[in-house]
């Protein structure tokens, strides 16, 4: 697990955009779960966020509409 600083005007999401790009919706509860003990919405400056590993992304999961 990598760790990183949040910059001004920082949120979880947009740490997950930036670091993860096309996977960030994938990898945002894998993310928030890493840093369970955030509480606030925007992040303080140069506060230190865990990335869990890309491999740590949960399946997508999957609606069957038909037999």
């Amino acid at each position: 697990m990598k760790s990183v600083k949040a910059i001004q005007g920082d949120t979880l999401e947009s740490i997950a955009y930036r670091y993860y790009g096309s996977n960030a919706v994938d990898m945002l509860p894998a993310l928030v779960e890493a840093n369970s003990t955030i509480e606030q919405i925007f992040l303080n400056e140069h506060q230190s966020i865990q990335l869990p590993d890309l491999t740590k992304a949960a399946a997508p999961q999957t609606l069957k509409l038909w037999d």
